[in-house]
Formats: C-alpha cells, structure tokens, sequence
C-alpha cells in the first residue's frame, strides 16, 4: 500500500503534507516521468561526449518555501546551493542550481568545483544512496537576460524547464534541481 501511495504521490496524483495527511491533487499538467539516477557526469561519460561544468555560484543558504517544501525540511533550515554552466561539444547546453539538506553533506562546499560530479561527492564522500527520484518537464522562454547570455541564445529560444528532486532508500528527499 505504501509503494501504491508513493507512486501515486510521484505521479501528482496524491499530495503529502507534513503533520496534516495524504490528499488527492488534480492530474498534473506537466509531463512527469521516475527515472534512473545517473547524474549529468556519468550520462556524458557513458556517451563519450565532451563536456564541462563551471560552477557560477555556490553557498550555503537558508532555504525558502519552496526548497523547503521540495526537501521535506523546515522553512529556513540550512541547504547547500550550487548554481551551474554545463557546456557540451563547446556549446553552452543547460543551467543547473541544486539544492542539497546541508546536514546531510557538511563541508561540501570546499568539495565541489569545476568538473566534479555532485552525485559522485554524495554517493561517495558522504555515503548517500540515491534510490530514485521523479523529473517534470514544462516549456518555457529565457526568464532574464543573464541566462540567455549564459546559454548564449536570443529571447525567442525556446527551453525546457526541468524541475527534479532525489529521494534516498529511506524515501528522503537528498537533491532538489
């Protein structure tokens, strides 16, 4: 039953709030599909494609609302952000920010740099099983400037917006992107 409930919840169907229950939700209207884990590095690699990931920004912060939510942890608990450039075949391809619960990876800040996998740094500096996840897909344009300089395209382009969080073996969420 409980494996019933969590599929229904990762397919948008059913909603969990904290201290309150499990309530029914409309159909989602993005698409949304489970997958399996393999990190942007890894999925590169396997592929034999030239890439690069240039951390913009990365820091220890307060988590909002959202994150929060996304995290299962409370408004304005510590989390570790990360704000990426990947590039692929010398092309700007995608922008990343990453939120991660800062108890669970204390110090990662000093670990994680240009061209290092962060699936890699939780899997094995900090022991973490990256289990499964859910990813939801929604078209959008350049929300600002800096992104379309960042990605180097026009304000025309056109972009999918992917929106992901990670859960452990436990079903605790360990990464929201």
């Amino acid at each position: 039953v409980r494996q019933a409930i969590l599929q229904l919840v990762n397919d948008g169907y059913l909603r969990r709030e904290k201290s309150k229950g499990t309530f029914v939700t409309t159909p989602p209207t993005k698409f949304r599909f489970i997958e399996g884990l393999r990190g942007f590095s890894a999925e590169m690699k396997r592929h034999g494609i030239a890439y690069v990931s240039k951390v913009l920004e990365k820091d220890v912060i307060a988590a909002d609302e959202k994150v929060a939510q996304r995290l299962a942890i409370p408004d304005g608990e510590l989390v570790f952000y990360m704000h990426r450039l990947r590039v692929v075949n010398n092309w700007p391809f995608l922008l990343d920010r990453h939120y991660v619960p800062y108890k669970l990876v204390p110090g990662i800040e000093t670990k994680l740099a240009d061209n290092v996998s962060l699936y890699s740094i939780l899997e094995h500096d900090y022991k973490l099983v990256l289990h499964h996840g859910w990813r939801e897909f929604e078209p959008v344009s350049p929300s600002s400037k800096k992104e379309m300089e960042l990605l180097e395209i026009y304000p025309t382009t056109h972009l999918l917006y992917v929106e992901s969080v990670v859960y452990d073996t436990n079903n605790a969420p360990v990464d929201y992107f």
